[in-house]
C-alpha cells in the first residue's frame, strides 16, 4: 500500500504511544517515546490529540535525522 506525502507526517513521540488503524482495529502499532517517525496523518492527529507527540518541521528534520554528523 503506497501513500502520498500529503497523507504522511513526521512526529516526535514524547512518550510511548499505541495506535490502531481505523480500517484494521485488530492491529496495534506501537511507537517509542523520544523517537521521530514518519506516520500516517491520522496517526499523527491521534498522537497530538493525546499529547503523546509533536509535529517535526522541515528544519527540525535535518538535525533529528543524523545528530552524530553535526560539526
Amino acid at each position: 500500500m503506497s501513500r502520498r506525502n500529503s497523507d504522511m507526517a513526521r512526529v516526535k513521540f514524547l512518550r510511548s504511544f499505541d495506535w490502531r488503524p481505523p480500517e484494521r482495529l485488530n492491529i496495534v502499532i506501537s511507537f517509542e517515546g523520544g523517537k521521530v517517525y514518519t506516520v500516517r496523518r491520522a496517526c499523527a492527529e491521534a498522537a497530538l490529540a493525546a499529547g503523546a507527540g509533536v509535529h517535526v518541521t522541515k528544519n527540525q528534520r535535518r538535525g533529528a535525522r543524523r545528530p552524530d554528523m553535526q560539526t
